[in-house]
């Protein structure tokens, strides 16, 4: 696999921040579950505001993000999420980023190309594959697509296995693009071990999906992995 092309812009740094920010809520959550049901979330801007957070997650707040993203205790303008809404709005604006960069090479190659957005940079890396191949990267990302230029829309077993890797790794969203079509997991909710062995239940003896569109649901009954499938003519 051949590093072909890096784009970094205003739209993969608001991204990336976005990311950072689900992470964050993520584990304030783990420690103040009541309190971070809600927050505002200023996406321009790169600014989570957290009102009336604790001094001693504030401080855990600024060390480990506050390079990354702006952290505000003040009310400030943005927009009010929920986490799972929150994750499930950047899923589509990733995949908006797919639309832009991304479908040119699906039209006009045979070959394999893949798309990251990797944790370390706010920075879209599109790498060239072979014919019918191309390897997961071995650093951790956010964001992998990858095409099927023979025009399967959905994972095969590999793709599958692949996912399994992604997620256990902090991935968020993992699809797949076409001539005619896209298809992606994506995460909404935090994965735990649990979940992730109850993933097989939704696979055959080949390794396939037994069913492609399907919503995986945490012991609490809340979503925490969501599936899409949309034909090119509907995002281009």
């Amino acid at each position: 696999m051949k590093k072909q092309e890096i784009l970094r812009n205003s739209e993969t740094s608001r991204l990336w921040k976005a990311f950072y920010a689900s992470l964050l809520i993520e584990d304030i959550q783990l420690e103040a579950p009541e309190s971070f049901n809600q927050f505002i979330y200023n996406y321009e801007d790169g600014i989570l505001c957290l009102e009336n957070i604790p001094s001693d997650l504030l401080r855990y707040a600024n060390e480990e993000y506050g390079e990354i993203i702006e952290i505000s205790t003040e009310r400030c303008l943005g927009k009010v999420y929920i986490l799972e809404k929150f994750n499930e709005f950047q899923a589509y604006k990733g995949l908006n980023i797919v639309k832009e960069i991304f479908y040119e090479k699906v039209c006009c190659d045979q070959h394999e190309y893949a798309l990251i957005l990797p944790y370390n940079v706010d920075e879209i890396i599109v790498v060239e594959g072979e014919e019918e191949r191309i390897s997961l990267p071995s650093f951790s990302s956010f964001v992998f697509f990858h095409t099927h230029p023979a025009g399967e829309c959905f994972f095969s077993d590999n793709d599958w296995r692949s996912f399994v890797e992604f997620i256990l790794n902090g991935g968020f969203i993992n699809g797949v693009l076409t001539n005619k079509c896209t298809y992606m997991l994506y995460k909404v909710y935090s994965i735990s071990e649990d979940d992730i062995i109850r993933l097989k239940d939704y696979v055959d003896k080949k390794g396939y999906l037994k069913n492609p569109f399907f919503e995986l649901r945490n012991n609490d009954g809340k979503a925490v992995l969501k599936s899409c499938r949309k034909d090119v003519s509907s995002f281009i």
